[in-house]
């Protein structure tokens, strides 16, 4: 019946059910066994004994006391109390995702009670060690925080060899007793500064060690996205720290882990907290950046910004600024890159800057600028194709070619082969402009049958643009039209 076997219900009698102790046919050379190997989970005993009978964990901090700002020094210790040499994997202060050999737990003063604290996404270098009788073996790393309060750390030995928590040695986990200390706020503003200084240059070097455990390690660097800019981070008060590293680093890995912590601080949220986040300074810095071929990585950043200030103020004027030079970029994948935000903002200058990018050398960006010059119009694909079709103009002409490309290749149908159509042939009434219109019409009466594709099609452009109100007119769509019609 073509029903798979899982589709198949069986009907068994108790005697189908009774194991076999002998075959009926056993084929030549083959041997019938005559009972198969049940597990039975009773015959299993766990003899390995608590950790805690052979070890003691301990944490420590180098002082009490710390300034904002300054490192909080830590060290984990494992002890042998038992009597007999005891192999271990050795502790780590940030373990890795898994969390397999300790549990790092952070009481801040925002968060009443412990919260899992510094997972390295990359993991520790797992390394293992034989204790003689009472001696130990720790490790030492640093912690950065934020703000001023009181803390308390508390960490959790577990030592698994592998995970989901077994280790065949020993069952169980040992917990070290929680550590309390204070960071006070800097009342000077001179030590402030060079305090922080002083921690943005750790967290540098911080960074340019993890990525030597990992030349290829991409867009997960705890460095960056906790201490630098996550909570507690750095925040926006990092920005022009990590632009002057930028403006020397050759690192590759460096630059896109750095470039994506400013995209972080540059979202909206952190945009109003921190105020003008981006002065002509760094404007200038990141429109330099396009043009050196990193618009994947600036773009990003500079759209949060535009949506987040004035549309006339002078950053948003350099935004679009350094969009339009990365629109004339030698490097089509650069302008394609600007193109894709160019396209999610609605402003006469952009349309303008389309206007010229319609006869790109590249397919892509001639069918996105046409795409959005034709949404401008605020219209639906139908009636998109009729006014076309009544007023045909060249930006219009090209607007449709890759509008009419795209649902040929989506629907496999044609209406019929658009005339190779020259800026100079809208001058005059001819042929060739009536094969047009008739063509745009043709394919107007195929989206009334297909409304619901019609009316979305322009969406994706316009869900972030600002829709008229109904029954108005824009000033920039008049202008728009006027511009069309000439």
């Amino acid at each position: 019946q073509g029903l798979s076997p899982e589709s198949i219900l069986l009907w068994l009698k108790d005697e189908d059910l009774k194991l076999r102790t002998a075959a009926a046919d056993i084929p030549s050379g083959w041997k019938a066994i005559a009972d198969f190997p049940r597990y039975d989970p009773k015959e299993w005993v766990d003899n390995r004994k608590p950790i805690g009978d052979y070890l003691e964990f301990s944490v420590k901090t180098d002082r009490d006391t710390y300034r904002l700002h300054e490192p909080i020094e830590v060290t984990v210790t494992l002890t042998n109390k038992s009597a007999a040499d005891f192999n271990v994997i050795c502790p780590v202060v940030y373990d890795g995702a898994f969390s397999r050999i300790v549990d790092f737990h952070l009481k801040s003063p925002d968060i009443s009670s412990m919260i899992t604290c510094g997972a390295q996404p990359y993991g520790p270098k797992e390394e293992k060690a034989i204790i003689k009788p009472g001696e130990s073996v720790s490790a030492t790393d640093v912690l950065e925080l934020a703000k001023a309060g009181d803390y308390a750390i508390e960490f959790t030995y577990k030592g698994w060899t592998q995970p989901g928590g077994y280790n065949p040695d020993y069952k169980g986990s040992i917990k070290a007793e929680p550590v309390n200390f204070k960071v006070i706020a800097n009342d000077d503003a001179k030590a402030e500064q060079q305090l922080f200084n002083a921690k943005f240059e750790r967290l540098m070097a911080k960074l340019a060690r993890e990525i030597a455990i990992d030349p290829n390690w991409k867009y997960a660097n705890n460095t960056v996205q906790h201490d630098v800019i996550g909570i507690p981070g750095m925040g926006p008060r990092a920005v022009p720290y990590i632009i002057e590293v930028l403006k020397n680093e050759q690192n590759n890995t460096a630059r896109e882990l750095l470039f994506s912590a400013l995209k972080r601080i540059a979202d909206a949220e952190m945009a109003v907290k921190s105020g003008a986040a981006l002065d002509g300074e760094i404007l200038s810095f990141f429109a330099d950046c396009i043009l050196k071929g990193e618009a994947e990585q600036v773009c990003p950043l500079l759209f949060e910004q535009y949506k987040t200030i004035p549309a006339e103020s002078p950053p948003s004027k350099a935004i679009l600024g350094a969009f339009f030079a990365g629109m004339n970029h030698k490097d089509a994948n650069v302008r394609k890159e600007v193109c894709r935000y160019l396209i999610q903002i609605d402003d006469r200058k952009v349309a303008e800057c389309f206007k010229k990018a319609i006869y790109d050398s590249d397919s892509e960006i001639r069918l996105n600028a046409g795409r959005y010059l034709a949404a401008g119009e605020w219209l639906d694909l139908d009636g998109w194709f009729e006014q076309a079709a009544k007023e045909p103009t060249y930006i219009r002409y090209l607007a449709a070619v890759s509008i009419i490309s795209e649902i040929e290749t989506t629907f496999n149908i044609t209406q019929g082969k658009l005339p190779d159509l020259k800026k100079e042939d809208f001058s005059a009434n001819n042929e060739k402009l009536r094969q047009f219109s008739a063509i745009l019409l043709a394919w107007k009466n195929w989206t009334v049958e297909n409304q619901s594709y019609a009316s979305d099609f322009f969406e994706k452009y316009r869900q972030k643009w600002a829709r008229p109100e109904p029954g108005k007119e824009r000033l920039d769509e008049k202008a728009a039209r006027e511009a069309l019609q000439r």
